[in-house]
C-alpha cells in the first residue's frame, strides 16, 4: 500500500560532486562538500524518481535522499522498500516522498512497481539507495535527453566509493572512456555518447520509452535486467545516452556470496544472449557455461562456489533457463 508522507523541515545536505572527472584523475566522491551548481535546477518539475531501498544503512539512505532533494526540487519521489524494514522520511528528504513496501522479488519488480505509482510526467528516473548524486545530475541527464529527440534513456558515469569508475565489464568500460574523452557540448553541458545499454544504478527514461518497453523484465531476478532493457529499447529505436556527469555508487557491482546469485547471474546472461544475439551465439554461450560449470565444480575454491558451478552446469545441460534458483523472493533460496 502506498503511503504519502510529507518530509519534515529541510536541512542543508552536503553538496554533490562537480564535473571534470577523468579515468586517470578519478571523480572525487560525492561525499565531499563545497561544490556549487552553475544554475538553478530545472528538471525536478518534469521528473518522477523511484529510489529502491533494500540494505543501505540509515546514514547512507538519508544522505542519498537529501542529495536527491537538492538535485531535483519539485520532483515526485517514491521510495520502494524491499528490505526487512520500511524507513520513515527524515528531515531533508524530498518533500512529499511516498513510501511503498514491495516484496524482495527482484530489482526489476521494485523499479516497475515504483514507476507505476508515479504520475504521467515527461521523465521518469530510478536509482539505488546508495547512489549519491550531485546538484547537476538530473539537470544534465534530462538536458541530454531533450537535446536528442530519439533518445529514450540517459545515465551518468558511476564511480565507486574510492573515486574509480564502476567496473561493469570491458564493453561498458570502452563506452565510459569515450564519454570521458569527448568534449563538452556546445551548450556547456557534459559530453554525451551513445551506449548499447546503461547501468541500472541510476537511469532517467522518457515516458515514451518507458511505455514502449514496458519497463524492466521481471524474469531477470538478479542482474542483467538493465542490459536487457537497454537492448530492447535500442531495437525499438530509442537511444541510450551515457552522460559524463558523475555520481558515486557506494555499493558498486558486488554480488552476494550465496550460490543462487551466481546461478541467477549466469541464467540471466544466457537469456540476454538468446533474446538479442544470433542463434550461434546462444549455442556458444551454452557451451561456455557447460565448460565453466564443469571445471568450476571441480576446481573452484570452497564448497559454496563448487555448488554454484554444479548448478550452472546442470542448468545449461538441461536447458532449464526458465527456472530461477530463487523462490517468491530473493530470500527464498
Amino acid at each position: 500500500m502506498l503511503a504519502d508522507v510529507a518530509s519534515a523541515r529541510d536541512e542543508e545536505p552536503a553538496a554533490g560532486a562537480g564535473h571534470g572527472a577523468t579515468e586517470d584523475q578519478p571523480f572525487a566522491a560525492a561525499t565531499e562538500t563545497g561544490a556549487v551548481r552553475d544554475g538553478p535546477a530545472s528538471a525536478g518539475a518534469r521528473l518522477g524518481v523511484v529510489v529502491v531501498h533494500h540494505a543501505a544503512s540509515r546514514e547512507v539512505l538519508d544522505d542519498a535522499m537529501r542529495r536527491l532533494a537538492l538535485a531535483a526540487p519539485g520532483a515526485r519521489v517514491v521510495l520502494v522498500a524491499t528490505g526487512s524494514s520500511v524507513p520513515d522520511p527524515a528531515p531533508g528528504w524530498p518533500h512529499g516522498t511516498a513510501v511503498a513496501r514491495v516484496e524482495n522479488h527482484s530489482y526489476a519488480r521494485a523499479v516497475n512497481r515504483g514507476l507505476a505509482l508515479l504520475p504521467a510526467l515527461p521523465y521518469l528516473a530510478f536509482m539505488n539507495d546508495d547512489v549519491l548524486v550531485s546538484e547537476r545530475t538530473f539537470d544534465d541527464l534530462v538536458a541530454a535527453l531533450a537535446a536528442e529527440p530519439g533518445a529514450g534513456a540517459a545515465g551518468p558515469l558511476a564511480y565507486d566509493a574510492r573515486g574509480r569508475l564502476q567496473a561493469m565489464g570491458l564493453p561498458y568500460r570502452l563506452v565510459q572512456r569515450r564519454a570521458l574523452r569527448a568534449g563538452p557540448r556546445a551548450d556547456g553541458r557534459p559530453a554525451t555518447v551513445r551506449a548499447p545499454w546503461l547501468t541500472g544504478c541510476l537511469k532517467v527514461l522518457t515516458r515514451q520509452a518507458y511505455v514502449a518497453t514496458g519497463g524492466y523484465d521481471e524474469r531477470f531476478r538478479f542482474t542483467n535486467e538493465d542490459l536487457d532493457h537497454g537492448l530492447r529499447a535500442s531495437r525499438l529505436g530509442y537511444a541510450n545516452l551515457l552522460v559524463a556527469t558523475p555520481v558515486t555508487h557506494l555499493g558498486g557491482s558486488s554480488t552476494p556470496g550465496h550460490p543462487a546469485f551466481h546461478v541467477e547471474g549466469r541464467r540471466g546472461g544466457y537469456l540476454v544472449t538468446a533474446r538479442h544475439l544470433p542463434p550461434a551465439a546462444g549455442l556458444a554461450h551454452r557451451a561456455y557455461l557447460l565448460l565453466e560449470g564443469g571445471l568450476g565444480s571441480l576446481l573452484a575454491p570452497g564448497p559454496q562456489a563448487r555448488a554454484a558451478h554444479r548448478a550452472v552446469a546442470r542448468m545449461a545441460w538441461e536447458g532449464a533457463w526458465g527456472t530461477s534458483p530463487f523462490g517468491a523472493t530473493l530470500d527464498d533460496r
